[in-house]
């Protein structure tokens, strides 16, 4: 049992939990859940309550079905959800929370021309379908595609971006007091009592990568995202090893790899 099952295990308990109140529910599929459910004490450190909690839900796990439709009685749907409940209790005690992935506009832009490796095609099929993921991209990326002159091709792209979340647009500029007419190196006076400059985590950014892969990736850094996905080899997973050390201080823990290299450090088959 890995605990990126637990969300797996909670999709299908709220799933076989709506059909029970509908009057749909299949004892042999509440049956299997269950066999699933107490896999999931193996996760559970037997310091914590919950560990014994588990247990005395065994007494509940008896499902009585409708003699006339042969489906579970509605009335179960509230059995049901203590199961459901304990899932999300368990969740948040073991603060396992969903995995955050920026999606580059490679990734979308493939849509148009299908140039990806086999690996990386399959890779992003299962990602798609995990689920203990949130598939975040930005609004540069939505610029990038209004570049594409080819409308087919746009329209295709733009389809598939407005599938995804946006995170918030952070600025690349940012506002500091000065005095008037006043400006330090590297910093342009705009009048008023204030002045404009580059974010200093974009600068640094912008050392190890071109500035227009950089802004994808300062974005997806003040967002906290977990990991940085891209088909981009020659100029940003290539410049990861030689540039590790910077990296780790200013990269906030975010990961950077090809769809296929996530599903292997994920274990995902």
């Amino acid at each position: 049992m890995k605990i990126n099952n637990i969300y797996e295990i909670r999709n299908d308990w709220e799933k076989q939990t709506e059909d029970v109140r509908k009057g749909i529910g299949e004892k042999d599929k509440i049956e299997d859940l269950f066999f699933r459910f107490f896999d999931l004490k193996e996760l559970i450190p037997k310091e914590i309550s919950l560990y014994k909690e588990i247990d005395l839900l065994r007494r509940d796990r008896i499902i009585y079905s409708d003699c006339k439709t042969g489906y579970v009685s509605r009335g179960e749907a509230i059995r049901l959800e203590k199961f459901l409940n304990f899932i999300n209790k368990l969740i948040k005690k073991l603060k396992i929370h969903p995995i955050k992935i920026y999606f580059d506009t490679n990734i979308i832009s493939r849509t148009k021309d299908f140039r990806i490796k086999k690996k990386d095609a399959r890779a992003l099929g299962v990602i798609s379908n995990m689920n203990n993921i949130e598939l975040f991209t930005s609004k540069k990326t939505k610029r990038e595609i209004e570049e594409c002159e080819d409308e087919s091709q746009k329209g295709m792209m733009i389809f598939v971006y407005n599938l995804i979340k946006k995170i918030p647009e952070e600025k690349l500029l940012k506002e500091i007091s000065s005095s008037v007419g006043v400006a330090s190196i590297g910093v342009c006076s705009i009048g008023g009592g204030f002045c404009v400059s580059e974010d200093n985590l974009f600068k640094k950014i912008k050392e190890i990568f071109d500035e227009n892969d950089a802004e994808h990736i300062f974005q997806a850094i003040k967002n906290d995202l977990d990991y940085f996905i891209t088909l981009d080899k020659k100029s940003i997973l290539n410049r990861i090893s030689g540039n590790k050390n910077e990296l780790e201080k200013i990269s906030n823990d975010m990961k950077f790899l090809s769809p296929s290299d996530f599903i292997k450090e994920n274990e995902y088959n």
